[in-house]
């Protein structure tokens, strides 16, 4: 899935679906037609998303899914729902803004989601299920590097070594976002991984700085660093793991590689938004969308998994190498601290958003 954004993750889904008269729920304007509005991040992950979900969906249900491409859900659900015109069903939703938008967004009535959905549910962490969200998509965010780049056959394992252009020489790439990047720095600096939060800032800044002056580019979207690894600008990366996974499926060739230790991941939530015009059809979607089978399928197009055991066993053993819903994955790697990040900070923002000014300001120099 493509993210584009040096907040909180800018590759979102805004669905759409507008339910017929029998739905009994939202606006009487909308009742009559058989659509649903949500979110769809476009590209080639969006086609696998018409083609395995959306498209079978109306097929089977007459309901007819309409997409929309939205930068940023939460701060559109905000806007509908305190105007008083919600028009998505649907919407994508970071990790932390589930809290945030806590007043904004509508309970989900899990019973009823259709049997085989609610079984998925079940197999969820409890993290990944909450009253107003339910985490459809984990998110793998990793040290890559090119192999071609260490004929040693030393490769770097660690934020230490990412760090460590003495034994582990060439460019760095690194996202222009403080998330992921104050905890590597940290991790780096030799806090313990259980320490990390809450994040100590000015440690995190100062050796942020150190290697700052090896950073080839600071990307916005996730499909740069993957290519200046294979482009030879950059040895090492920080990126997000779906487009390496995907790269490798398609050529197992392919120079890169990563490590789960010391890697990050995090949830993407699916919310409805308060005063959906179609919330029972939104359910039937997302029933649609937690069958197991075909969640599988879509997580082997896409390399982007659910959360759910069940999906994992479901899927082809030889396409769930990189899937970040692994057990290999779930033993080593950190969980990015949503909580944290999305609490106030002393001058009244959220801890992301302080510490993104403080990073904007430190590569400005």
């Amino acid at each position: 899935m493509k993210h584009t954004s040096p907040r909180p993750l800018q590759t979102l889904l805004a669905l759409a679906i507008a339910l017929g008269s029998a739905c009994g729920v939202g606006p009487a304007w909308s009742q009559a037609a058989k659509e649903v509005v949500t979110q769809d991040p476009g590209g080639t992950y969006g086609e696998n998303l018409r083609r395995l979900v959306y498209d079978p969906f109306t097929k089977e249900t007459g309901i007819k899914v309409l997409t929309v491409q939205e930068a940023r859900g939460g701060p559109r659900v905000k806007a509908q729902v305190e105007a008083k015109r919600t028009e998505w069903d649907m919407s994508f939703i970071f990790d932390q803004e589930v809290r945030l938008l806590d007043p904004y967004l509508a309970e989900i009535d899990y019973k009823k989601l259709s049997p085989e959905a609610q079984k998925t549910v079940a197999s969820l962490p409890k993290e990944a299920v909450r009253p107003k969200g339910v985490a459809l998509q984990v998110i793998g965010v990793a040290l890559v590097y090119n192999k071609e780049a260490f004929p040693s056959k030393k490769y770097p394992k660690t934020w230490a070594d990412f760090w460590n252009v003495k034994d582990f020489p060439g460019k760095r790439c690194l996202p222009q976002w403080s998330r992921f990047v104050f905890e590597s720095a940290l991790l780096a600096d030799g806090v313990p991984a259980d320490k990390i939060y809450p994040v100590d800032f000015d440690r995190a800044l100062r050796k942020i700085a150190e290697i700052k002056p090896h950073v080839v580019k600071w990307w916005l979207t996730n499909s740069q660093a993957p290519q200046l690894l294979l482009d030879g600008e950059a040895s090492v990366c920080l990126s997000y793991t779906g487009p390496v996974a995907r790269l490798k499926k398609e050529d197992a060739n392919a120079p890169l590689e990563l490590t789960w230790d010391q890697a990050f991941t995090y949830y993407d939530f699916f919310s409805i938004p308060k005063d959906a015009p179609h919330y029972d059809a939104a359910l039937k979607l997302l029933s649609y969308r937690l069958d197991a089978e075909r969640a599988a399928r879509v997580a082997e197009a896409t390399s982007v998994a659910l959360p759910s055991p069940r999906v994992y066993a479901a899927a082809n053993p030889k396409l769930r190498d990189y899937w970040t819903n692994s057990p290999e994955v779930e033993k080593k790697a950190i969980k990015w601290n949503a909580d944290f990040w999305g609490a106030k900070a002393p001058d009244g923002t959220t801890n992301e958003e302080y510490a993104q000014q403080k990073l904007n300001q430190l590569l400005a120099r």
